[in-house]
């Protein structure tokens, strides 16, 4: 049960208590013995307290709900994050393995070799608009023989609308650097 339930529960006992002063029994099972004045107040004091505290964390609970759930009910979209390697890549045996997250939360990898050189990840979301993204890459490429890995990084945010495409775009520049982007392609 949750807390703003017991709390309603064992202050509306207590002010039953209260109103009534003991002398009850219910079914056999709960047995409420006849007390005094000064205990029928304690208990009707205390059973305002726990409804009212039982009240207030019920609100507050759903106050925090709310806008989660008007998030919930506005229509999801869905959209596309793709990946192909180049013909460079494909020619220097590239593999590539990239992380992909989207407002904050994992939404998958893309993983390309030249025996899979193309990769969609559909993507869902709560609604269009602009999103945040952050990409990792770890990219292993031999060439003459040797293998070299570079790790690249990007993030930024991109206006999403239902069916929306983006490619992966990086580059590996002179300076051992590697930023990458997502980039909206029209089809």
């Amino acid at each position: 049960m949750e807390t703003p339930v017991v709390l309603l529960l064992i202050g509306g006992l207590l002010l039953l208590i209260a109103l009534v002063g003991g002398g009850m029994e219910v079914k056999g099972w709960l047995q409420i013995p006849k007390i005094e004045r000064l205990a029928r107040l304690f208990c009707g004091a205390a059973g305002v307290v726990l409804v009212l505290l039982g009240v207030r964390l019920h609100e507050d609970s759903q106050s925090k709900v709310g806008p989660q759930e008007a998030k919930q009910d506005a229509p999801e979209v869905q959209f596309f994050v793709f990946q192909t390697l180049s013909q460079e890549g494909l020619h220097m045996l590239q593999a590539e393995k990239t992380r992909i997250v989207i407002n904050g939360i994992l939404v998958g990898y893309l993983i390309v070799t030249p025996d899979f050189p193309a990769l969609d990840l559909p993507v869902t979301v709560a609604g269009p608009g602009m999103h945040s993204y952050a990409i990792e890459t770890a990219v292993n490429q031999t060439e003459n023989g040797q293998t070299m890995q570079v790790s690249c990084s990007g993030a930024g945010q991109i206006n999403v609308k239902q069916g929306a495409r983006f490619s992966l775009e990086g580059r590996i520049r002179q300076d051992g650097s590697c930023p990458l982007w997502l980039e909206e392609k029209v089809t």
